[in-house]
């Protein structure tokens, strides 16, 4: 993120729980959006109007059958993309 907000670009993040930002917090720039990956509504409301997202949030500690859970979330992302034609 911090790489494409010194590029000028303007940054939004859906995130699940606006009281764990971490580090996002200290970036002023960045738009926080509510919402979570298993919320399909909250999912294209949070990419209304963006021109490209990028699935930063990859986190599977344990190991490759967390990491497959994912994919219907992951799944439910692209869906949304294509609503708003962002490729």
């Amino acid at each position: 993120m911090e790489a494409l907000l010194a590029q000028g670009h303007e940054v939004r993040c859906l995130v699940r729980d606006t009281r764990r930002l971490g580090w996002i917090s200290g970036l002023g720039s960045v738009t926080i959006a509510h919402g979570s990956m298993d919320e399909p509504r909250s999912l294209l409301e949070g990419m209304r109007g963006v021109d490209q997202v990028y699935h930063v949030a990859w986190n599977s500690p344990g190991g490759w059958h967390d990491g497959f859970c994912q994919c219907l979330p992951v799944r439910r992302g692209l869906s949304a993309c294509a609503t708003f034609a962002i490729w």
